[in-house]
């Protein structure tokens, strides 16, 4: 078993073979998506074990094993992870495949939001309707059994509007400078795009202001939930 494998293989824990290799997979796993790790695409030459042919013509590297890693970080449902090799990608390549791999991406993380508050925060919603041919967020904005009006704010801030341009593009560098305000949809889209950035320790601080700030603002829960997850 393997974070990079072309293939995921099948296994279960208790059984004899498979619980050594989930066991030592745990805190790899956990080191993508909540540490301190950023990818970087290879080199367009390849490496000396493997030359990258289309690479050394066209000046940039095959992007297939880099989708392919996304792909696999996502089925393994690390989806800070996947983000985290999709934003260079988005950088560098106008490509239908990177864009579909970073919207289903954004809806996960959303519908998991949403069972946390009975909607996505502005940041996902925002993400997944930019980048989806369809343009809308495919379940209702409250989730069953949530009391109250648990919907994200209708109009979104133009520093708000301005960060999620940048970083549906892979730009997180300006999109944390631009996300200046310290409302409830800015903080939260800041720590998580800080995450999402390799910064565990900034957005960790960001979630705490977030909660210090607007202790009772829906985005509590799932902030604290992420801020749970980093200690």
């Amino acid at each position: 078993m393997s974070v990079d494998a072309a293939v995921i293989p099948f296994g279960w824990s208790g059984e004899l073979l498979s619980t050594p290799q989930i066991i030592k997979l745990l805190p790899v796993k956990e080191f993508l998506n909540r540490q301190q790790w950023t990818y970087s695409p290879p080199d367009p030459s390849g490496t000396p074990d493997c030359a990258d042919w289309w690479g050394m013509l066209t000046g940039s590297p095959n992007l297939k094993p880099a989708l392919l890693q996304a792909r696999t970080f996502r089925a393994m449902q690390l989806y800070t992870a996947a983000l985290r090799v999709l934003h260079p990608l988005l950088q560098h390549y106008d490509s239908p495949e990177v864009k579909q791999e970073f919207e289903l991406c954004q809806k996960e993380l959303a519908y998991q939001e949403q069972l946390d508050t009975g909607a996505p925060s502005q940041l996902r919603l925002q993400a997944y309707q930019q980048t989806s041919p369809t343009e809308e967020f495919p379940l209702a904005q409250a989730g069953p059994g949530i009391k109250g009006d648990h919907s994200p704010p209708e109009k979104v801030s133009e520093t708000l509007a301005r960060a999620i341009n940048e970083y549906i593009h892979g730009d997180c560098s300006e999109a944390i400078a631009a996300l200046t305000a310290d409302d409830s949809e800015s903080l939260y889209a800041k720590a998580q795009i800080q995450l999402e950035a390799g910064d565990p320790a900034n957005a960790a601080s960001t979630f705490r202001q977030l909660i210090e700030q607007h202790p009772q603002d829906r985005l509590v829960v799932p902030s604290q939930n992420m801020l749970d997850a980093l200690q």
